[in-house]
């Protein structure tokens, strides 16, 4: 038993290692002989038969709710923290908007490009910009694509 514990472990480790990018999963290792806790004795939400990702493309952000440009902070996450990475306009987008050819994906809005915030100017856009933008330097003064989870509307005087 003891064996198999230091196997799953280990094989844990090697799994995070290889993924830095994604969140660790836990390493849960059955055994009967183990007490019950209440997390394990609660039952899962039913089935709503709706995908993650449609489940995602409903959420609501304020930037949905906005009807003209509205200026805003751009935000990224790094691990469990949140730092604020550029000034920019959000623009009022519907479903179904295109974005150069495209439609612009769910979870994501199309913001104005103003300033760029100190030592982040080679942050590398999730999405690239319509000209081939790669980073937020490249995209200032231009418009890119931004994730909704990390765009804070800011109040107009």
């Amino acid at each position: 038993m003891a064996d198999e514990v230091k196997r799953q472990v280990a094989l844990a480790m090697s799994q995070q290692q290889q993924s830095e990018a994604a969140p660790p999963e836990p390493n849960v290792v059955a055994d009967l002989s183990q007490r019950k806790s209440s997390c394990t004795s609660t039952d899962l939400p039913a089935d709503t038969g709706i995908p993650a990702i449609e489940m995602m493309a409903q959420q609501r952000y304020p930037v949905d709710e906005i009807t003209q440009r509205t200026t805003c902070e751009l935000q990224t996450a790094v691990k469990n923290l949140v730092f604020m990475v550029a000034y920019a306009t959000a623009m009022p987008t519907q479903p179904g908007d295109m974005y150069h050819g495209q439609e612009i994906p769910a979870g994501y809005s199309k913001v104005g490009m103003e300033k760029v915030c100190n030592h982040w100017k080679t942050l590398q856009l999730n999405i690239p910009g319509g000209d081939g933008e790669m980073t937020l330097a490249e995209a200032i003064h231009g418009y890119i694509l931004w994730d909704k989870r990390y765009l804070i509307l800011k109040a107009t005087e």
